[in-house]
């Protein structure tokens, strides 16, 4: 982690790792190039650092499904009226005491479900 930048930033060497760790195929040409062609903002310099905006590591992973730059570990396949969809990652999250689950398809899309804490002790035990 950089440190003459506040905690919001992190360097891209990290950043790099910590997407690698998740899954994703990425690497510092892969992100110069997007660089080049606008797709991510520019890095800051930190010292002897180049560093990001820790905002832009959810940028990266967007841009990896759409370019296809993610190992295909699918979680499971969630099935809704006769459609299948490939599920990589879930994001649970809680807003006005409800508890929304997002699960992010292979191609880039994003299902939106509400469930209960006994729907989300379900989650957590498989």
């Amino acid at each position: 982690m950089a440190t003459g930048l506040a905690s919001r930033f992190i360097e891209q060497g990290d950043l790099i790792d910590e997407l690698r760790r998740e899954g994703y195929l990425v690497t510092q040409r892969v992100l110069t190039y997007w660089r080049s062609e606008g797709l991510l903002p520019l890095l800051v310099r930190d010292g002897n650092s180049y560093v990001y905006d820790v905002d832009v590591a959810e940028q990266i992973r967007q841009l990896c499904i759409q370019k296809g730059k993610i190992k295909t570990r699918r979680l499971f396949t969630h099935r809704v009226e006769g459609d299948e969809y490939n599920i990589i990652r879930l994001e649970v999250l809680k807003a006005r005491d409800e508890i929304i689950l997002l699960m992010y398809e292979v191609d880039g899309g994003v299902l939106i479900r509400t469930i209960t804490e006994e729907e989300l002790s379900c989650l957590y035990q498989s």
